[in-house]
């Protein structure tokens, strides 16, 4: 039986050599050698690339680092220039004023209904693949995501983190990976049909006449659109999915980001084909689209409350015409998609421009920059702060378990 198990092995290996040789793939035939001496070179190469890994790790904290603090004097440099230009109040004057303080309050409720919606669509995701109720790694997943999103270019490392972190919990890599793709798919569709609907709207009924805003909103919604497909294509196509990969690897290949192409392929096709069942799982349940989708449409309906609820708190000092919920979620959306193309984290800069383009005719000179402050608080900043306390506890928690494995040794 075990002879039998090694002679399947060795043809399932030699066929899938034989399918990637037909996309130009270039490898050196191992079939000859023993199964032993195969397995112990894969280890060592495994081993290598590990090392590697940890060695750019490294110097990716040092560039993430570096990045944090340029986003840091940005966001500090364009609030002086706001506070400067607006002629802004100082904190103490700030509470001597007219403020609806309990609309400040229902925007800090905004953002806890966000967190709970946002977390429950990884618990029923979580729930669908593995049939067990998780609700505080789902809330844990979210805020880590949010926060790794926040500290990186383009938001890119919320998800990588996020699989990393389940398959820690005992999610296996497959669902691991397609639980944060999946809701990460579902976000882009939801945000694609309302930026696409606001966009429209926006050539009938003009929320901004600012070309640069409008060009760079449609942009990026192009360039979602574009994600949304190729993620569809990567999922459900078994022959476009396989391919794609294949020429990838052979570009990372040539240019040495992977050192062992035919170790690499083996282990990314059986990774593809797992990957593909779970997406293909998920997208059988009517029920888990339909939930997926509500809960992603009330993430931007909740999201963009915080903005409006903090314009109704200034109200009372700008004395102005009140503005309906529905022009400040269309602003929101021109607003997120403008600010989604800059490389730095969470947007910064393109955001803060973008609200003060779209926003500032509504709020009084004087309190601009402090809603602003407060708006970049509730949906930037405090991920910043949760992930970092969530990140800091896990460490010290890690330093106990050693310690106290170190004294049992001894």
């Amino acid at each position: 039986m075990r002879k039998l198990k090694i002679k399947q092995g060795i043809i399932k290996n030699a066929v899938l050599v034989q399918k990637a040789s037909f996309f130009n793939a270039k490898f050196q035939t191992t079939l000859s050698c023993s199964l032993k001496d195969k397995y112990v070179q894969t280890e060592l190469e495994n081993a290598e690339e590990k090392v590697n890994y940890k060695n750019k790790s490294k110097k990716s904290k040092i560039w993430n680092t570096i990045l944090l603090v340029v986003n840091f004097l940005v966001i500090v440099g364009i609030f002086t220039y706001f506070s400067l230009t607006n002629g802004n109040i100082y904190l103490g004057e700030l509470f001597k004023l007219d403020i609806a303080w309990i609309y400040l309050l229902c925007a800090v409720l905004m953002f806890l209904l966000n967190s709970l919606i946002e977390t429950l669509k990884y618990y029923q995701l979580i729930k669908k693949s593995t049939g067990k109720r998780r609700f505080f790694l789902s809330m844990k997943t979210h805020f880590l995501g949010r926060y790794y999103d926040n500290i990186t270019p383009f938001g890119a490392g919320g998800q990588p983190f996020q699989v990393f972190y389940l398959n820690k919990h005992d999610i296996k890599g497959d669902k691991a990976t397609s639980i944060p793709v999946v809701k990460h798919v579902f976000q882009l569709v939801a945000f694609l049909i309302v930026s696409i609907a606001v966009l429209v709207a926006n050539i009938f009924i003009p929320y901004t006449r600012n070309v640069i805003i409008i060009v760079v909103a449609a942009i990026s919604a192009l360039a979602n659109g574009a994600i949304v497909g190729t993620i569809f294509l990567l999922s459900v196509s078994k022959k476009i999915g396989p391919a794609f990969i294949i020429k990838l690897l052979k570009f990372l290949n040539k240019i040495r980001i992977v050192k062992n192409y035919k170790v690499t392929f083996f282990k990314v096709c059986k990774f593809v084909k797992n990957y593909q069942k779970s997406m293909k799982s998920f997208a059988k349940s009517k029920l888990t689209i339909f939930i997926q989708i509500i809960l992603s449409i009330l993430t931007y309906v909740s999201f963009y409350a915080i903005v409006y609820f903090i314009y109704l708190a200034f109200l009372p000092v700008s004395q102005a015409a009140q503005v309906s919920y529905l022009t400040i979620f269309s602003c929101m959306i021109l607003c997120d998609l403008t600010a989604s193309i800059m490389p730095l984290p969470g947007g910064s800069g393109l955001a803060e421009i973008s609200f003060d383009a779209l926003f500032k005719n509504w709020f009084a000179s004087n309190v601009f920059t402090w809603a602003m402050l407060i708006w970049r608080s509730l949906t930037y900043f405090i991920y910043i702060f949760i992930g970092g306390v969530q990140i800091f506890s896990s460490y010290i928690k890690s330093l106990i378990i050693k310690r106290k494995q170190n004294i049992n040794k001894k």
